[in-house]
């Protein structure tokens, strides 16, 4: 387990968890994410052939188009009309142009620096996909770290301007991939206030699904995570992917099908009312998603996510005994409380 890099094909493999990724021509394309492969074949390949309606990069191919392979970050004007990840303003236009140029495994602790990131990390790989659109001048770098021991792989991405003029962020989301066409299911927690995290399930059509918040924070309306998983997976029996983002603020999710029935999945930052001006030699990283795969169900899925949650995410020195927390006041006496009526209370 761990990463590895293979002529032009890397492998994040977590436990039972592998992500695949081909580089072709500076192109990343996404072979596998799933159960884990330990040589991938070639199996599930998309069909290239000369599909109506969807441009190419390069005008001696007209069977490869951006918009028909299966992708890790979907940039803006290249011929992918599906929803982009990446949205950046430079030189009065939109489009960006990112080639992959370089691979590093980087080892141990790895995370956006001021956001929350997995903790207790020794051990781990991460690999990191440098990317650079020489137009622009800018460079973009995408983080992937495996754990061996969860069926868990971290995300985040890192866009650094190296030109001598600000450009404007509009969109960087933290995870994006792209599924073969398959019958999918949605589930999401959603709600309002004193009913939160109602479930909700519901199938993918062709066609856009978004969830997401604007308030400034997740809150009780909606949560920043949603499960992707086979039609009619039970409790017990079924493959299920949990997206779910390290990041307490404005978000988005969202699930789209495409005309050759393919889905695109993506969590990050919500891109309405976004707009971070990056002067040069600056950098923006995103938060983290963490991605989570069961081949178990629901049940399975949950038990995955909870197991990394206690390992990774709530302070070691709570997450295996009980917490120092006797009452929670909040709706007991809202804001007018002092230490004796607590202590009444406690009582």
């Amino acid at each position: 387990m761990g990463v590895r890099i293979e002529n032009n094909l890397f492998y994040v493999e977590s436990k039972g968890l592998s992500l695949i990724i081909e580089n072709r021509d500076g192109f990343l394309l996404l072979k596998h994410l799933g159960k884990t492969i330990k040589n991938y074949r070639g199996a599930n390949s998309v069909c290239e052939r000369d599909h109506a309606f969807s441009g190419n990069p390069t005008a001696t191919n007209r069977t490869f188009s951006l918009d028909t392979q299966r992708q890790i970050f979907g940039q803006h004007g290249l011929g992918d009309f599906r929803k982009p990840t990446l949205q950046v303003q430079h030189d009065a236009t939109e489009v960006t142009d990112f080639r992959f140029v370089e691979a590093r495994i980087l080892k141990g602790q790895n995370g956006p620096q001021g956001l929350p990131f997995p903790h207790s990390m020794d051990g781990t790989e991460t690999l990191a996909l440098i990317l650079e659109d020489s137009q622009a001048k800018l460079c973009l770098t995408l983080y992937y770290t495996a754990f061996d021991n969860d069926a868990t792989i971290a995300s985040y991405s890192k866009l650094e301007n190296n030109s001598n003029q600000e450009v404007v962020i509009h969109k960087d989301f933290s995870f994006m991939a792209d599924f073969p066409a398959a019958a999918y299911e949605i589930v999401t927690l959603q709600g309002a206030y004193a009913r939160e995290k109602t479930v909700r399930r519901q199938q993918v059509e062709q066609g856009i699904f978004s969830l997401s918040s604007n308030r400034g924070a997740s809150g009780h309306a909606q949560t920043p995570a949603l499960l992707i998983c086979d039609q009619g997976v039970t409790e017990d029996d079924g493959n299920v992917f949990a997206l779910q983002l390290l990041y307490s603020g404005n978000f988005e999710a969202f699930v789209q099908k495409n005309q050759l029935n393919e889905v695109r999945v993506a969590i990050g930052i919500n891109p309405e009312n976004f707009s971070w001006k990056l002067d040069p030699e600056e950098n923006f990283e995103t938060p983290v998603a963490l991605v989570t795969y069961s081949d178990k169900g629901l049940t399975g899925i949950s038990h995955e996510s909870q197991n990394f949650v206690l390992k990774h995410i709530m302070p070691s020195q709570f997450s295996k005994k009980e917490r120092p927390i006797l009452i929670n006041n909040w709706e007991a006496t809202y804001f007018d409380f002092q230490r004796e009526k607590l202590v009444r209370i406690g009582r």
